[in-house]
């Protein structure tokens, strides 16, 4: 097995007969620098051939772009994908035909062969990636494992559940699938194996039954929410509303407050016009400090009463010193009590 030097970097390993291939369609130049896998000398193509025969003329060819079409014989033509069919091919379009007719057989329970046409497709995609990202002289190389072998056989199983999915599709998507769906003695050995003519439709009722549920309970999260933000509101309301009966309990309270303080003086008054109701009493009706005309009017009519007329004489006096207002009865009272002391409306008069 020999490396090839590309670019500065080993590539391979390489046969002696891929290399001398590879020299014939032109791909390599005599002059091209290779080494054994054991050893660490490169040398040139051309004098690792001669130690084993004479060097073919290279063929000058023109290497087309990766994925174009090539005409000329070269290892990927002698080599190529179909050639396979006979190595391994065969047996991967028998597995895949085995496969596709198991998720035939079992599609009441689900579209396996859907499934499996997935796996395959991306599985060769993948497969196929990796082998364009080789180096074009190793693409032919399809005695490798991976990605060239692995790629066959991905493919040939994808060809096969392909013709199972197209099968599927074409019959109309039977339940039970294309063969039983076909084939009374599969069908019957179908509901033998698998029980799956009852329980298929038990199973659609439960998934008609879940996505019933599914409905309501997605209609109760919706109702939940709206009952959410509704008692958000009210709650935000409540707060408001808490918040002003605190500021209209604040101002109760200083009222109350306010009334306590105004009944307390009003008690006060009353027990201080009480006191001095109690003092007239204890005088015989008498004011004890007169200030006021009213004062003295009213203690110049109680000695009257009480046939004082000395007294009576000085209150009236006192009434008429002060400047305020007088009333009209204070004259005439007055009269009266100088006619009932003194005889004579001249002495009267001159009192007066």
């Amino acid at each position: 097995m020999f490396f090839l030097l590309r670019d500065g970097k080993p590539t391979g390993p390489f046969t002696i007969d891929l290399l001398r291939q590879m020299l014939e369609t032109g791909m390599v130049q005599p002059n091209d620098q290779v080494r054994k896998e054991d050893e660490s000398e490169w040398l040139e193509i051309s004098a690792v051939l001669t130690d084993s025969e004479k060097v073919p003329e290279p063929v000058t060819k023109t290497i087309e772009p990766a994925g174009s079409d090539q005409t000329e014989s070269g290892p990927d033509q002698q080599h190529g994908f179909l050639s396979q069919l006979p190595n391994g091919g065969k047996i991967a379009v028998a597995i895949g035909g085995v496969l596709g007719f198991v998720g035939d057989f079992l599609e009441p329970l689900a579209p396996f062969n859907f499934y499996l046409f997935v796996i395959a497709l991306v599985a060769t995609a993948g497969l196929f990636i990796s082998w364009r990202r080789l180096p074009v002289a190793v693409r032919g190389d399809w005695g490798r494992m991976f990605p060239q072998q692995s790629m066959v056989f991905s493919a040939f199983v994808l060809i096969s559940l392909t013709a199972w999915y197209c099968l599927g599709f074409i019959a109309g998507g039977d339940d039970r699938g294309v063969v039983a769906g076909n084939v009374s003695f599969v069908a019957n050995w179908q509901d033998s194996v698998l029980g799956l003519q009852k329980d298929v439709e038990e199973i659609k009722e439960t998934v008609d039954l879940v996505q019933k549920d599914t409905t309501e309970l997605k209609q109760s999260a919706k109702n939940i929410e709206t009952d959410t933000e509704q008692i958000r509101r009210d709650t935000g309301a409540l707060k408001q509303d808490t918040a002003s009966i605190k500021e209209n309990t604040a101002g109760i309270k200083q009222a109350t407050e306010a009334t306590a303080k105004s009944m307390q003086q009003v008690d006060s008054k009353l027990e201080s016009i009480d006191q001095s109701v109690q003092g007239i009493g204890s005088l015989g009706g008498l004011i004890a400090d007169p200030k006021t005309k009213f004062d003295y009017l009213h203690n110049a009519s109680v000695y009257r009463k009480r046939n004082d007329f000395a007294s009576a004489r000085e209150a009236y006096l006192q009434y008429f010193s002060l400047e305020t207002g007088d009333f009209v009865d204070s004259y005439s009272g007055y009269w009266d009590l100088l006619e009932s002391q003194f005889q004579g409306e001249s002495t009267v008069g001159q009192l007066y």
